[in-house]
Parts: C-alpha cells; structure tokens; sequence
C-alpha cells in the first residue's frame, strides 16, 4: 500500500484524491482552500477555472466573505475558463447569474446565455433566463415576449410558474421605469 501512495504522490494524484476527501467530508473551507491553490497552479485548465469560479460564487452567494471581492475573483476565473473552453454551457451560464447579480455587465449576461441557448436550445431554464437578463438589461418589451412563451408553451410546470411570476415582475419594472421618465 505505500508503494502505491508513493506512485500517485509523486504523479501528482493525492491533491485530487485529498480535495474529493475534503469535499465528501464536507470540509468546505479546506476544499476551496485546495481548488484555490489548484487553480494558480493551472491557469489554463477550463476545468478547474470554471470550478474555482461556481465555488466563489457558492460561496458568495451564501454570505462567506466579502460578496463584491468573490464575485469579481469568479468573473476573472469563469472568464478564463470561457476563453480557453468557449462552449462550456455550465461555465456560460454561470458567469451569465454572476453578471445579472453583479449588474456590471447585464448586455454580457445576455450574450452569454445566448450562447448557451444555441448549444442546448431545449433547455427551457435557459430561455427563462434569457427572460430575465434582458429583464436586468432594462428589454422589458423582450423579456416578457419570453416570459409569455414561456408561459403559455413551457413543457415544465415549475418553468411555466416562474415565467407568470417574471412576467409579473417585467411589468412592475417598466410601469416604474416609466414613472421615474
């Protein structure tokens, strides 16, 4: 047995041997701590880029540490892994949420969930999210036009009741972006 430790020490498997350990030991913090670490020591590995950014914007997202320093590290992070794998569907729609939570980009949000629906155009999730960042990019009029869609066509029940409930939304943000005119 210390033959074998030995071999995948020295070919480098125990880091991701210990990073699964940490993660199914739910030691969170030691996880990242490793994903972290993983990630400057492979800049251009998508892999790890796409996983460094979903882990800081978890960990934003759940209020640990501070939120505009997170998700600025898991735009750089996720905008990496794009470049070097640029139909990631899961890392498009990722960075997409963090520029419709951030608001720094919501033209970029729509972009990039674009992108995501020519890959997997059935993926109904994806169309309500392109609703709702061009609800952010201030298109009501093409937001609700996908909220409607949605709505009346959406095989997913779940998917047709947040689609009412945005297009609900949509119509209060423009009845007030009209009255601040």
């Amino acid at each position: 047995m210390g033959t074998f430790l030995g071999v995948l020490l020295s070919y480098g498997f125990v880091g991701p041997l210990g990073s699964l350990l940490e993660l199914r030991a739910n030691d969170a913090e030691a996880a990242f701590t490793l994903l972290d670490r993983a990630a400057r020591l492979a800049p251009r590995d998508a892999a790890i880029q796409g996983a460094l950014g979903r882990a800081l914007t978890r960990r934003a997202d759940r209020g640990w540490g501070d939120e505009d320093v997170m998700y600025a590290r898991a735009r750089e992070a996720l905008s990496r892994a794009i470049a070097l794998e640029p139909g990631n569907v899961s890392t498009l729609v990722t960075l997409a949420e963090v520029e419709m939570g951030s608001g720094e980009n919501p033209a970029r949000a729509v972009e990039l969930v674009q992108r995501a629906l020519a890959s997997a155009p059935g993926r109904e999730e994806y169309r309500l999210m392109l609703g709702q960042a061009l609800a952010v990019a201030g298109d009501y009029g093409a937001a609700a036009g996908q909220f409607r869609a949605l709505a009346a066509r959406a095989s997913r029940p779940d998917i047709r009741l947040a689609a009412e409930r945005a297009l609900l939304r949509v119509a209060e943000a423009e009845r007030e972006a009209s009255r601040a005119r």
